[in-house]
């Protein structure tokens, strides 16, 4: 594919515009999508959660705790077991 393809495109679409001689002339801006702030933190874990050892599982909690407090909710999602 060259330039000249998606130049081309672009000027279908009514985005740019040019002429003979002419330099190409930007016709529409687009304004960004807003973000939208998420603030869950999501743990993923290879295993089911109970599966993992005691210890894991403390520190998981320990964790969803502290986020919480920061205002962080976490959820922690594992793989489902047979």
């Amino acid at each position: 594919m060259t330039l000249r393809q998606p130049l081309a495109e672009l000027e279908r679409e009514k985005l740019i515009s040019s002429g003979q001689s002419r330099r190409r002339e930007v016709l529409l801006v687009r304004k960004p999508a807003k973000r939208v702030a998420n603030k869950t933190v999501v743990l993923l874990s290879p295993a089911s959660l109970h599966r993992l050892s005691a210890s894991t599982v403390f520190w998981m909690d320990e964790l969803r705790e502290r986020l919480d407090r920061a205002g962080r909710p976490g959820r922690s999602c594992g793989t489902r077991s047979s």
